[in-house]
C-alpha cells in the first residue's frame, strides 16, 4: 500500500468520488477499504499533498474534503461503468461525458483506497 491524498465530494453526509457518473460512483467510508464497482475503475488519488491542495483550491465551489489515504496502485487507466465510457484517462487528459479536461498534476491510479485522516 502507498500513502496518497484523496478528494471526496460530500453529499448529504456521505463521501463520494468527485465528478463521477451516478452508476459508477464510489462511496467512501473512513477507515474502510473501498474498491471499484465491477466494470469500473481505476480510482484516482493524488501522490502528493501539494497537488491535492492545488486541486482543492481549483474546485473550491464544490463541497470537497481532502483525506490522507492508503491505496493499492494500478496501471489501468480506462474508467467504464456499465460498459459505457464516461472517463478515459491518459497522462494528459480525461474525458467526462464528452468533455476533455486536463488530469490534475500528481494524479495516480488505484485498485483500492482507504481514507485514513481528514486533512481539509
Amino acid at each position: 500500500m502507498k500513502t496518497g491524498y484523496k478528494l471526496v465530494l460530500v453529499c448529504e453526509g456521505r463521501r463520494y468520488s468527485m465528478a463521477c457518473p451516478r452508476k459508477g460512483k464510489v462511496q467512501y467510508v473512513p477507515g474502510k477499504v473501498v474498491r471499484c464497482r465491477r466494470g469500473c475503475g481505476p480510482l484516482a488519488v493524488f501522490k502528493y499533498v501539494q497537488d491535492a491542495r492545488r486541486a482543492l483550491e481549483a474546485w473550491r465551489e464544490t463541497y470537497l474534503e481532502m483525506w490522507r489515504c492508503e491505496y493499492s496502485p494500478t496501471t489501468r487507466r480506462l474508467m467504464m461503468p456499465d460498459g459505457k465510457v464516461y472517463r478515459l484517462w491518459t497522462r494528459r487528459s480525461y474525458t467526462i461525458w464528452g468533455t476533455v479536461l486536463p488530469v490534475p498534476p500528481g494524479t495516480d491510479y488505484a485498485e483500492s483506497v482507504r481514507l485514513v485522516k481528514r486533512i481539509a
